[in-house]
């Protein structure tokens, strides 16, 4: 990697641009027709944060992958508090199930403003509630919180070592 800084500055300008962006705009209306697609790209920013974040710490080696390691620890590390204890259902009932089977175990979704204050609650079926703009406002504190620790003069050398060091490969693509 010639120059993590720069490289850092272009990710991070991605992922607002292609998903935080768009995310806002959808999840703001609540009108998406489907509101499950939200959830699904919640679920890859969380995995693309956890990659930039965490795979010099935690690379894949051929025919052992170390996702569901990156995705629990920046869950841990970076969401706020009151995920910290749904760091494994998110990566198994919720990422997993969505990047594989397109579907979800253990969580019900919703956008209605009447159900907002429900986000993160057990519902009557024992699945935990999670409302789509309240993940996705909890997202942005994360997304900006990752980016300091990362890029410009408040980033933290051992982390942007961390990724220098990763064989992290950027988009090739616009």
């Amino acid at each position: 990697m010639t120059n993590p800084e720069e490289t850092l500055k272009n990710l991070f300008s991605k992922l607002e641009l292609w998903m935080i962006k768009p995310l806002r705009a959808d999840v703001r209306k609540h009108t998406t027709r489907n509101h499950f697609i939200p959830f699904v790209v919640f679920s890859i920013l969380i995995d693309n944060m956890a990659s930039i974040r965490y795979l010099g710490e935690f690379p894949d080696t051929p025919g052992n992958s170390n996702v569901g390691k990156r995705y629990r620890k920046f869950i841990k590390e970076y969401m706020p508090a009151k995920y910290k204890k749904q760091r494994h259902p998110l990566y198994e009932g919720f990422r997993c199930k969505l990047v594989h089977k397109f579907q979800l175990d253990s969580f019900d979704i919703g956008q209605s403003p009447a159900s907002r204050k429900h986000h993160l609650e057990k519902v009557n079926n024992g699945n935990t509630f999670l409302h789509s703009q309240e993940f996705l406002k909890d997202l942005i504190i994360v997304f900006k919180k990752l980016k300091k620790d990362m890029v410009g003069p408040k980033a933290k050398a051992e982390i942007v070592n961390s990724f220098a060091a990763s064989d992290y490969r950027t988009w090739t693509h616009g």
